[in-house]
């Protein structure tokens, strides 16, 4: 039984919550209310899609509110009872992103969040799928009587699809194409096993093996001759490794031979060098001569320093004098400005700074040129003794330079007499080591006649052992290539044989797929043969519960009861009259009873193929029902329908419908011209 259903932002619902209860549940509104939204929702919820959704009239966007607000998400949650336990379906769709869905059984989620685990887990649970749904229990708007506005024919391919017994009638015709296919398939294959067997060449096939044994022969007598060639290779092998010690030995000693007499040629022209350079004289003398030459070095930087230190203090007098000039020049300035301002009346003296009165301006004058007299007298001295000092500056200097040019010469001729005493000690080196690698020499020539290294008969070995090495090398080359020779035809042997096995495969599969036609063709008529006896079965049901269904959803007694009648092939909705004869539903039966007879055959359907979910949606029932049919419908619908069916939808624009409800009773309002989300007003039955 469905519980409940809340929908949010979905198509014109932006929050809406139904309640529901057993029996019949009416929605009544006018069109464009939502009322139908409300059933596509319980659709989408268990199934992920609804018929209009299904059939592409409409997208998933547009089932998201667009007025009075454009939703980017919209909510489903669908509460249910199954088998006594409770159940509830969370959907969510997003305008922008992916979808998702949650089931939970007793609040514990058991698929999701991925919508396909939910739509597969609801099938797996209720045991219908959304065709069957779609068909047996959901009755689209306007379509009760879909059924009854079919030809007999066509609602024999609607009838077998329904009860999918179509699958048998399009698993024979696929049996027909497989076996047209097969014996098609095994004609051209015994065409090309014909063909193939011609190609075949018994006789290239006993000439390869042939040749075969003949190299196998071949390449036994060579492998034969090659190993008594590596028996002979591998005693010149060993002879070869001890003369190859014997003349590592001897390259080693006569390297070193040659190293010693290098060594003794260079020691040799160094000690000539040497006693050169020494000239043949007395090296005491030359030791004296450099201690004089020492002992007169050291005197000289005494020397420097002393008329350094005069030349010091000619410099000091020098500044002195010259400052003292400078003293001399700047009182001759005062002086000179002292004779300037005299041409000026004051009233102060400009050197002893009393009054003017008290000396007479001629006596002035004659002091200050007194004065400047005795400052020149005594500056041009100052000039004198200058020009003195900077005379014995001059020689000091000159007297230092040539001392440090004999220092300069003494050091040269310290360095001369230190490489003469370096010469001397070198020839003497040269000499003690001269001598030592002669004695060494001697002891290598000595070891390198002991080696007994003939390099003559190493040579001719060699030679011998690598002409032998090649005669090996084209044997092991004239078996590889034999052998590749027989790999070849043992390759082309192996094709042969593959494909004689091939068209032999052939014609075993020729014979299988014979055996498979045969097979199919049992197989078909067996199709046959079931899919009638099916028919039979089903129709047999749906007849049962629809003479149990009848009476109580027709409570007149001019019909009897209705069935199903397949006559010729086609199928023919009957009702029973008083004259206990089956008439035609169509352009017979009024308006309500077709509506009963529809009612009665969507009732059996689902009880048939739905087995105990016990729903049914009824979507505008009373499409072209007159007045009168109309009320017969809902007495129907309230007293008898309840009876078979556990629980009822009815979604209606007509009031009288309101009279139908045993459950819950909803009115839908909508300004659709004011673009208002949908309005549910709950109403009570009593």
């Amino acid at each position: 039984m469905i519980k409940s259903i809340e929908l949010t932002n979905w198509k014109s619902h932006q929050h809406s919550v139904l309640e529901f209860e057993k029996g019949t549940n009416v929605l009544i509104g006018v069109a464009g209310a939502g009322k139908s939204s409300v059933m596509d929702a319980i659709c989408y919820a268990l199934y992920g899609t609804f018929p209009s959704l299904n059939s592409k009239k409409v997208s998933i966007s547009e089932v998201l509110m667009n007025k009075p607000i454009k939703a980017e998400e919209g909510k489903l949650k669908l509460c249910f009872e199954y088998n006594e336990k409770e159940y509830e379906i969370e959907r969510t769709i997003y305008l922008k992103g992916v979808n998702q869905a949650n089931l939970r059984e007793s609040g514990r989620i058991i698929a999701g969040p991925k919508p396909k685990e939910v739509n597969e887990k609801i099938i797996d649970l209720i045991k219908v799928d959304f065709d069957l749904f779609s068909r047996a229990i959901y009755s689209e708007q306007n379509n009760l009587d879909y059924f009854l506005r079919m030809t007999p024919m066509q609602r024999k391919q609607k009838f077998d699809e329904l009860l999918q017994i179509n699958k048998y009638e399009e698993a024979r015709s696929n049996c027909l194409t497989a076996v047209n296919r097969l014996k098609k398939t095994n004609e051209e294959r015994m065409k090309l096993i014909e063909s193939q067997k011609k190609a075949f060449n018994e006789k290239e096939l006993s000439m390869l093996e042939e040749k075969i044994k003949e190299k196998e022969k071949l390449i036994n007598e060579i492998e034969k001759n090659s190993v008594e060639l590596k028996e002979k290779e591998k005693t010149l092998k060993e002879k070869m490794q001890k003369n190859e010690l014997k003349e590592k030995e001897f390259k080693e000693l006569n390297n070193a031979v040659n190293l010693i007499k290098g060594k003794t040629d260079s020691a040799e022209k160094e000690l000539m060098k040497a006693k050169k350079e020494v000239n043949e004289k007395n090296i005491d003398k030359i030791k004296e001569e450099m201690n004089e030459l020492i002992k007169v070095l050291e005197l000289i930087p005494l020397k420097k320093k002393e008329i350094e230190k005069k030349l010091n203090e000619k410099e000091e007098k020098y500044s002195m004098n010259l400052k003292e000039c400078s003293g001399i020049e700047a009182k001759e300035k005062q002086l000179q400005e002292s004779k300037n301002k005299l041409q000026e009346i004051g009233a102060e003296c400009p050197l002893c700074r009393k009054p003017m009165e008290m000396h007479s301006k001629q006596e002035l004058m004659q002091e200050i040129e007194k004065e400047a007299v005795k400052l020149k007298q005594e500056f041009e001295l100052k000039e004198k003794e200058l020009k003195k000092i900077s005379e014995e500056k001059k020689e000091l200097k000159k007297e230092i330079e040539l001392i440090s040019e004999k220092e300069k010469k003494l050091i040269e001729e310290k360095y001369e007499l230190q490489e003469k005493i370096s010469s001397f000690k070198l020839m003497q080196e040269k000499e003690k080591e001269v001598k030592e690698l002669e004695e060494k020499k001697k002891e290598l020539m000595n070891a390198l006649k002991k080696t007994e290294f003939n390099e003559k008969e190493f040579n001719e070995l060699k030679q011998e052992f690598y002409s032998l090495k090649e005669k090996i090398n084209s044997k092991e080359k004239e078996i590889s290539g034999e052998k590749e020779l027989i790999q070849e035809m043992n390759k082309r042997i192996n094709e042969m044989n593959e494909f004689r096995k091939s068209f032999t495969e052939l014609e075993l599969k020729a014979v299988h797929s014979k055996e498979m036609q045969e097979k199919l063709s049992v197989f078909m008529n067996s199709l046959k043969q079931t899919q009638n006896e099916l028919r039979v079965v089903l129709i047999d049901s749906i007849n049962s519960a629809m003479e149990s269904i009848w009476p109580q959803v027709y409570p007149y007694k001019d019909f009897s009861s209705a069935k199903i009648i397949v006559n010729e092939g086609e199928y023919e909705v009957m009702v029973k009259n008083k004259e206990n004869e089956f008439i035609r539903v169509e352009g017979i039966l009024s308006g309500g009873e077709r509506t009963a007879a529809a009612i009665t055959l969507r009732i059996a359907f689902s009880l048939v193929l739905t087995q105990n979910l016990g729903w049914i949606i009824l979507d505008e029932p009373t499409h072209n029902l007159d007045e009168r049919s109309v009320k017969e419908l809902a007495v129907m619908l309230k007293k008898h329908l309840p009876e078979i069916v556990e629980q009822v939808f009815v979604i209606t624009h007509d009031n009288e419908m309101k009279n139908a409800a045993t459950g819950k009773l909803y009115l839908l309002e909508r300004k659709k011209e004011e673009f208002e989300s949908t309005n549910i007003i709950e109403t009570n039955l009593f």
